[in-house]
């Protein structure tokens, strides 16, 4: 599914507190997916210099993310659909499990992965 952020206007001197937002924002993510329509909201972040709040969430359509922010009651966003590029390595994206169990795998400073001894 494809990830979209929301970016709002968040002025400094509000009494509103941008976790609040993030909150909100969860939870009618959590009521929408409820409802058969799945959105996931991934995270908050507030830029007090810039006066911007973003909000990301994982969701089929911009329409979707749209009711989130109308439940939410998040003032006038902004939707647009993002593309997620942390520079993480792609073995990075999996479970953690440990190096043991990445036969084969070698970091970037060189320590090799044994594999798993099972004890009985």
């Amino acid at each position: 599914m494809p990830s979209f952020l929301v970016e709002l206007y968040l002025p400094r001197s509000t009494a509103e507190d941008p976790r609040t937002a993030g909150e909100r924002a969860r939870a009618a993510a959590a009521e929408l997916s409820a409802e058969g329509v799945p959105v996931h909201y991934v995270r908050t972040t507030y830029l007090p210099e810039d006066e911007t709040c973003f909000h990301v969430f994982v969701a089929e359509t911009a329409e979707a993310v749209d009711e989130v922010c109308r439940r939410a009651a998040l003032v006038y966003p902004r939707v647009t659909l993002a593309v997620e590029a942390s520079g993480a390595a792609p073995e990075s994206n999996r479970p953690s499990r440990g190096l043991h169990d990445l036969t084969g795998f070698e970091d970037r400073l060189g320590h090799r992965a044994r594999p798993l001894r099972r004890r009985c």
